[in-house]
């Protein structure tokens, strides 16, 4: 690769000369490309620098791009790009895949079942149409056809959906592939088949580690019969699109393609960790209203979250094979839940085996 000098984003051919073809590159300067960002965008000038440095024509997954998603998020031009590259999403094309899977159709409840969610997804969205929902029904089928053993489940129309208005251009094609990756490498299908085996593990390293960061809120908690089912099982099942806004949303997924799906514990205790005080202060119903996150109860913003996930002293920094405290604890619920333990094992060397 060339020397990254200011920052190149481009490379122009000269046409041929007599003497034979001549090469001419041009370095877009940091002047040129800020000169070319939407006016919305001036206020993210340094972190869009940040990134169109490192591009150089294409992302790759490296220990540098990841600590920037991670710290600071990924701006939505470059939002997209960035997720294919952590997440190996072009590992996954074939040409002619997608065409061959949106032809088949699932067994009939599955259809029935993915047609009746889909005026429930983003109702109050106007992005999310007549247009759309075809679309989301389209990927949702040609998954049920590609992993019959997951099928659908509610939940997934949110996280497909969610992918769907994230791609450039609402591709149906790029997303399904996005949600395949998720489903298959992130072990997101493990939240939806028979039995739901990781959302009972998540479930159960939540309620402990709530316990020991905050006894105070777990003891409030208690008081008003406030189960961790009344409120994480939608958290995790929709991988938190639901009802979060768009950009909050966009901010907690960054950490989960960088880290994988057990950021949501860390997202969870997060959540928890900013509206603690305010959870303190209020009986069943208040405490319920906060939890639902709606953007009408004042929810952190994704940042926030994001920042107290990282900074959760007990769990030490996000990242595979450094969470020591929820690696012990799957091995506790291994020991208390053998069969549901089974089960997850069971359908991880089905449904997620490389």
């Amino acid at each position: 690769a060339a020397p990254m000098g200011c920052g190149c984003v481009s490379q122009h051919q000269a046409v041929l000369s007599a003497a034979g073809p001549r090469l001419f590159l041009h370095r877009t300067t940091d002047e040129e490309f800020v000169q070319q960002l939407a006016p919305e965008e001036l206020k993210d000038r340094k972190l869009l620098l940040a990134y169109f440095h490192l591009r150089e024509g294409r992302f790759e997954r490296t220990p540098q791009l990841l600590d920037l998603v991670r710290r600071q998020g990924v701006p939505p031009r470059y939002r997209w790009q960035v997720w294919k590259a952590i997440s190996d999403w072009s590992a996954l094309q074939r040409p002619g895949a997608w065409d061959r899977l949106a032809r088949r159709h699932p067994e009939g409840r599955v259809v029935e079942s993915i047609e009746k969610d889909l005026d429930r997804t983003f109702p109050n969205l106007d992005d999310f149409g007549g247009e759309r929902k075809r679309q989301l029904a389209g990927i949702l089928k040609a998954f049920a056809c590609l992993f019959p053993k997951v099928g659908y489940c509610q939940g997934m129309n949110f996280v497909a959906g969610f992918i769907l208005l994230s791609s450039p251009d609402n591709s149906p094609e790029d997303s399904f592939f996005m949600l395949v990756q998720i489903m298959a490498k992130y072990q997101a299908s493990l939240l939806f088949c028979d039995g739901l085996p990781l959302l009972k593990l998540y479930t159960f390293q939540f309620r402990v580690l709530l316990e020991s960061l905050f006894p105070d809120v777990h003891r409030h908690f208690e008081r008003e019969n406030i189960t961790p089912e009344l409120y994480v099982t939608k958290w995790f099942l929709t991988v938190f699109t639901q009802p979060l806004p768009f950009p909050v949303v966009a901010r907690l997924w960054d950490l989960i393609v960088c880290d994988g799906l057990q950021a949501l514990v860390h997202l969870a205790l997060a959540g928890v960790k900013l509206l603690r005080t305010r959870l303190l202060r209020q009986p069943t119903e208040g405490i319920l209203e906060l939890l639902s996150l709606r953007p009408d109860a004042g929810v952190p913003s994704g940042g926030s979250l994001v920042s107290a996930a990282l900074g959760l002293k007990v769990l030490g920094p996000c990242g595979p094979g450094i969470d020591l405290r929820l690696s012990k604890l799957r091995c506790q619920w291994s020991r208390e839940c053998p069969e549901e333990a089974a089960d997850l094992t069971r359908a991880a060397g089905e449904l997620c085996a490389s």
